[in-house]
């Protein structure tokens, strides 16, 4: 996926209420007109989009339901997690995206939902005061035992999390 694709995919999924005409993509873009008018026709067909005619002008609305629109901004997601991750594993035992973010639902209100397992808590929400991904941060931070009496305590939210996607799972090697 080329970099105008992935920027028109990432502003019609961070409003999928909205319908955006061709002009107004290709402002907020910054691509050509010609270049985005091929790639809206590229996805459309693919049935990425949505695309209502109104007099001349076509407009565009993300297909929330398309299972590759999901993979594609789950994708988004974790590449801004590259920064943070290598910080914060080495304080943390495992990582789990959970969320809107994990289910490639998010939305420009959305924030990024962590689970992390970790005895370091400080040194963790030290280096997520640090780091600026462009999306908030919302991290639950716990430890083992912890994890463990959330299973009893809050059975939806710890299912929640554990379907979200692992991201670090360290392993103890005896």
């Amino acid at each position: 996926m080329t970099k105008i694709e992935r920027k028109i995919i990432q502003l019609l999924s961070d409003y999928p209420e909205q319908e955006f005409y061709g002009g107004e993509i290709t402002r907020k873009i910054g691509c050509s007109k010609a270049s985005a008018s091929v790639i809206l026709r590229k996805f459309f067909k693919k049935k990425l989009i949505f695309m209502k005619a109104k007099g001349h002008m076509k407009f565009y609305q993300i297909n929330t339901k398309s299972s590759e629109i999901k993979k594609i901004k789950i994708d988004v997601v974790l590449e801004k997690m590259n920064n943070l991750l290598p910080k914060v594993q080495k304080f943390s035992q495992k990582i789990i995206l959970f969320g809107s973010g994990a289910r490639g639902e998010q939305t420009a209100k959305s924030d990024i939902d962590l689970f992390i397992m970790s005895r370091k808590k400080n040194e963790i929400r030290a280096v997520l005061k640090d780091i600026n991904l462009g999306l908030a941060v919302n991290a639950i931070i716990k430890t083992s035992s912890e994890w463990s009496e959330m299973e009893v305590a809050e059975p939806e939210f710890y299912q929640e999390i554990n379907n979200g996607i692992i991201l670090y799972d360290y392993v103890s090697r005896i």
